[in-house]
Formats: C-alpha cells, sequence, structure tokens
C-alpha cells in the first residue's frame, strides 16, 4: 500500500508492505528473504524542481530525501520526506 501527500513543497510518501501481498512479485520474495527486525534511516540526493530542464546543473540542484524504516518480521513501513524535490 503506497500513500502520497503534498503539503507545499513537502512531498511525503507512506509505504507499507506484508509477507502476504503480491506473491508473485519477485521484489516481494526478496524483501521477505530474510527475517529482520529493527528501526533504520537513509538519506537521499534527489533532483530539485529548480532548473531541472538543465542536465548539465544538476549536481548544483540536489535536495535531500529522508526515508525513515521499521522492519519487523512480517510487514515493513517506510516513511519518506523531501522538500523541493521533482
Amino acid at each position: 500500500m503506497i500513500k502520497k501527500f503534498k503539503i507545499g513543497d513537502i512531498k511525503i510518501d507512506l509505504i507499507f508492505k506484508h509477507k502476504w501481498g503480491n506473491k508473485n512479485s519477485l521484489r516481494n520474495r526478496m524483501d521477505f528473504k530474510d527475517y529482520s527486525l529493527g528501526i533504520w534511516f537513509r538519506l537521499d540526493k534527489l533532483v530539485g524542481r529548480k532548473n531541472a530542464n538543465q542536465v548539465k546543473n544538476w549536481e548544483k540542484n540536489l535536495v535531500n530525501e529522508y526515508t525513515f524504516g521499521v522492519n519487523l518480521i512480517l510487514c515493513k513501513l517506510y516513511i519518506c520526506f523531501s522538500k523541493g524535490a521533482l
């Protein structure tokens, strides 16, 4: 299940996966291949909206995307925040 929200320049994505969803998908089988518990954080760089048409200036126009995740044995939850990204 994926829910997307946009409040001004801030984009919020909520992603919830459980073990019984879409069993035919290789991605789903790989996500639940190992049993893991934990809370994690990841920081990614994305291209921002400002001057997005000029490919040469993309390295000057990077914005942060913050991802928080919770891994449980039977389900996973990710929350992604980004401000000013495409």
